[in-house]
């Protein structure tokens, strides 16, 4: 049950938990903006007691991410014991610094951990209390291998969500005028209207195709991640640990270590039992739970002791580590760059949508802030938006 929770939530297996995280700390940061800007205008000098996270606030986050997963249960009498449990065990908190995890960094060739700051613009780390008999089986290097993992995975998952939702705001991608009672009074504002659309179609193609891009490009990052090198190695090591999957037979036909099935029944494939019909070949590491092997040899010793499940546990992590380039200095390093550079052109969007959206009430509604300067702005920012395109395509 441990091994699969650090597979379902680090390894990111169960998706609607990396998706309710992401949400959450995307409202959380949202509340935080807000509370901040009327932080400032109620105060007049702002400070930074206010702006720095508190450990509370990603215990929370954390919390409501349970609550949403627990609202996504298919039935309300139905019990999730892995939810609960992990629950129980797992923890989102602020990261520090611990000499042992500097071991790990050196000698798995300075391994960029620095995706843990992208969920909540401050490094967190997700953990897990481990109870008294599998301490030692699992270290606390071990954990902070799977906690690098989960934040190298999240954030990719985070900027491909991030850019699906662009599509979502009808305002960036096609603009609809609002209806007017008075058809020949107000033609000539339309006139304007579809002009001032048709040259923000034309100016957002190249966003588009270069949303487009990224979004493809992390899509199938994350697909192959997820689906080939996480899945891929989970099945491999579980193999291992309890051995292959007995085939289905009749009721009845127990399987026999002392004698062959008669000749009789040898051509019949779907009846024989490929441990009886070859004692010798036998899975060296099969015996993990005696008790739920039916027809187990007595005298067959399990090679499962703690020092053979931590070696082979090593091996997986550093394999599942290779597998997923994050021991690759030039590749790790610039898929941060790309995902902060993401950020800030998804950023930069959101920007010029609340700018265009006021300038229009400026122009079709009449309503003007005095103390904007919105026409000004929206230059200076769509100048950063072509850089922050050219970054991205760059990377």
């Amino acid at each position: 049950e441990i091994l699969e929770i650090l597979g379902e939530f680090f390894l990111l297996e169960r998706g609607e938990f990396a998706v309710a995280l992401i949400t959450e700390a995307e409202k959380h940061i949202h509340s935080r903006h807000r509370l901040q800007g009327q932080h400032s205008r109620d105060q007049g000098t702002g400070t930074l007691d206010h702006v720095a996270i508190k450990e509370g606030e990603v215990t929370a986050v954390l919390n409501r991410t349970w609550a949403a997963l627990a609202l996504t249960q298919p039935e309300v009498d139905a019990v999730d014991e892995k939810l609960d449990l992990a629950r129980d065990l797992i923890h989102l908190s602020l990261s520090k610094s611990t000499a042992s995890f500097s071991t790990w960094q050196k000698s798995s060739e300075n391994i960029e951990s620095n995706f843990n700051g992208l969920l909540l613009s401050t490094p967190t780390t997700l953990s897990m209390h481990i109870p008294s008999p599998l301490d030692l089986f699992l270290t606390p290097t071990d954990l902070f291998q799977y906690s690098t993992i989960h934040s190298y995975l999240l954030s990719i998952r985070r900027a491909h969500l991030h850019l699906t939702n662009l599509w979502r705001s009808h305002s960036l991608r096609k603009e609809v005028p609002s209806p007017t009672p008075h058809r020949r009074a107000n033609e000539a504002t339309r006139k304007k209207q579809r002009i001032r659309s048709n040259e923000r179609t034309r100016a957002m193609r190249k966003i588009w195709a270069t949303s487009s891009a990224a979004a493809f490009l992390l899509a199938e990052l994350r697909s192959y991640f997820q689906g080939e090198v996480v899945r891929g190695s989970w099945n491999t090591f579980r193999t291992w640990l309890q051995g292959p999957i007995k085939p289905l037979s009749r009721p009845g036909s127990r399987p026999s270590s002392s004698s062959k099935p008669p000749a009789s029944t040898r051509h019949h494939k779907d009846d024989m039992d490929i441990w009886t019909s070859s004692p010798p070949i036998r899975p060296r590491n099969h015996n993990l739970h005696p008790s739920r092997q039916d027809g187990q040899d007595e005298s067959f010793v399990p090679h499962h002791d703690p020092e053979t499940l931590t070696h082979a546990h090593h091996h997986y992590l550093l394999s599942l580590t290779h597998a997923l380039l994050l021991t690759s200095q030039p590749f790790t390093s610039t898929l941060r760059t790309c995902l902060a550079h993401i950020d800030h052109f998804i950023a930069l969007l959101t920007r010029l949508q609340t700018l265009q959206q006021a300038l229009d009430l400026e122009t079709d509604a009449g309503v003007i802030d005095t103390f904007a300067h919105n026409a000004r702005d929206e230059k200076e920012v769509w100048r950063e938006l072509m850089v922050a395109r050219e970054c991205v395509e760059r990377d």
